[in-house]
């Protein structure tokens, strides 16, 4: 289907999957036939020599298997629906992990960047995408969900207590005391303790080195409940945690928080399907 499509996008609404999938199914080919099989173009992909020969050994048994396979799926297809729902995988175990099994059609998931994940859901190689943030574009209608607010939480034996008295009476006492915990982060540059900081105590640059880094904002939680030390994340990761005990927040929270939206290709999605969506992800 690329080589009829002459593109990795064209060629996965033609077979109701999504581009990244083509792409893998490409690779594995390849990887396969020891030959690269197509050449990115600034428009569209273009078969290699090995390509063209290759085709021509198998067009006409191709043309048969397509011919046989379409009149098997057509039907099929048209009566199961499917969905591409792409979310980040920071979001994915706090938001949709325990729901996705009480959705009717076929999901296929998607991790991926924001940026991403908006860019797919324009492009409507995605019907729903789950994002922090709101949008606006022409082709993409934004739900939001509700919002996520940043906290500090701690393991049981770290006695929080001392910084939040630090805090009414001495900043600078109970900014020194922070900087010599245990940090855990999902990032070397820290960006909710630099948000953290400059929220609480007007300071751009916190001088602290994360004692773990854990690219995942949900593992860092699952890390640290097994250790020692704090941590800023959002509310919605961190429940589960502060319902079990191995996690406790802190009672001075900064006010720093970000709306959480689902997003609906315009053309692919329909209303009344995104309304109980929109009804399962805020229950």
């Amino acid at each position: 289907m690329v080589y009829i499509k002459g593109s990795l996008t064209k060629a996965a609404q033609e077979l109701s999957i999504t581009q990244p999938a083509v792409s893998q199914h490409i690779a594995a080919l390849e990887v396969y036939t020891g030959n690269k099989l197509f050449i990115r173009k600034s428009k569209g992909v273009e078969p290699s020599d090995y390509a063209r020969t290759f085709n021509n050994m198998i067009a006409n048994s191709l043309d048969e298997l397509l011919e046989v396979e379409g009149s098997l799926l057509t039907d099929a297809i048209k009566q199961t629906p499917f969905l591409n729902i792409g979310i980040s995988k920071h979001l994915y175990p706090s938001i949709l992990q325990d729901k996705i099994h009480a959705l009717d059609p076929i999901v296929h998931l998607i991790f991926d960047s924001t940026d991403k994940l908006i860019k797919d859901t324009e492009e409507g190689n995605l019907h729903y995408a789950i994002v922090p943030g709101t949008v606006n574009y022409f082709d993409i209608i934004c739900h939001e969900l509700f919002e996520q607010r940043l906290i500090l939480v701690h393991t049981p034996d770290i006695e929080l207590t001392i910084f939040e008295e630090l805090f009414e009476t001495d900043r600078k006492q109970a900014e020194k005391w922070l900087s010599n915990q245990q940090w855990y982060s999902h990032r070397s540059v820290t960006p909710f303790i630099k948000q953290f900081w400059m929220d609480l105590f007007d300071k751009k640059r916190p001088e602290i080195v994360p004692y773990r880094v854990i690219p995942d904002e949900m593992e860092v939680l699952v890390q640290l409940a097994k250790g020692s030390g704090l941590a800023l994340c959002f509310d919605t990761n961190a429940k589960s945690f502060i319902n079990d005990g191995t996690l406790k927040s802190s009672k001075i929270t900064p006010s720093i928080a970000r709306d959480v939206a689902l997003l609906a290709n315009r053309k692919k999605t329909k209303q009344e399907f995104t309304k109980n969506f929109i009804s399962l992800l805020t229950s």
